[in-house]
């Protein structure tokens, strides 16, 4: 396979993947390549993008969770890292993600990029958050429950 047909293959895979690819360069946060699946996951154009960083997006709540494991990839005391977090979209919408980032240097080289692969979880999160509220509610009517049958039953010895 020639390096074209080889090129070609991989740009078919990243811009046709059903999950968002970057290329991230590290000293910067800027995006070098985005995908069409990660554009509309922030809801920016593929021009806007590589116009940003990859922290200008990052939900203000969420940048240490990203700086920390950005600097246990720099220092190779971690091969990649995986967390949840948030994008802010560009109508100010938050999207939850599952972001897992890979460097793409070798060992002894100076870290320049890494690659993030990204999933939207938030339908996930939404839901996770809405069996929390319910089982608070459950908790509560149980505790309610248990206090009238007390109460119930020390009428009963009154009387």
């Amino acid at each position: 396979m020639s390096l074209r047909e080889s090129e070609g293959r991989f740009r078919a895979l990243v811009e046709q993947a059903a999950v968002g690819v970057a290329e991230i360069e590290m000293g910067t946060g800027r995006f070098l390549t985005v995908n069409r699946r990660f554009c509309e996951l922030v809801g920016r154009t593929e021009k806007e993008m590589l116009a940003t960083t990859f922290l200008a997006i990052t939900h203000p709540e969420d940048l240490t969770l990203h700086k920390e494991k950005t600097a246990l990839l720099i220092a190779g005391k971690i091969a990649h890292y995986r967390l949840e977090m948030r994008y802010v979209r560009k109508d100010g919408g938050v999207v939850w993600v599952d972001i897992t980032a890979s460097p793409l240097w070798m060992p002894g080289e100076k870290p320049e990029r890494n690659i993030a692969v990204i999933q939207d979880i938030t339908d996930r999160i939404r839901m996770r958050e809405e069996n929390e509220r319910r089982s608070k509610q459950l908790a509560i009517l149980h505790e309610t429950s248990i206090e009238l049958t007390a109460e119930l039953n020390l009428s009963e010895l009154l009387n």
